[in-house]
């Protein structure tokens, strides 16, 4: 599997999680749901006109902002991005 960005965006109570590629994006959520307590995500979502996919991932005492960046980090395919906050 080639390298694919994936780029995380911190919000207050979720990380918003945008993926490079539909199939990347489906096997990224597969694989993090198997590699750590995942409570909680939004289904994924596909922008095929735009070639990318998005979840996101809400935290809770087991998943924080730093863990996630650590496990995304440590996947070999990923290319992690992380975003500024946006300000509401």
């Amino acid at each position: 599997m080639n390298k694919f960005q994936v780029a995380v965006s911190p919000q207050d109570n979720f990380c918003g999680v945008r993926v490079q590629g539909l199939e990347n994006g489906r096997w990224l959520l597969d694989h993090l749901s198997r590699v750590f307590i995942f409570k909680s995500s939004d289904p994924l979502n596909e922008d095929p006109g735009g070639g990318t996919s998005s979840f996101r991932v809400s935290y809770s005492s087991q998943v924080s902002l730093s863990l996630l960046q650590k496990i995304l980090g440590a996947i070999p395919q990923v290319v992690l991005i992380t975003e500024r906050p946006k300000s509401v």
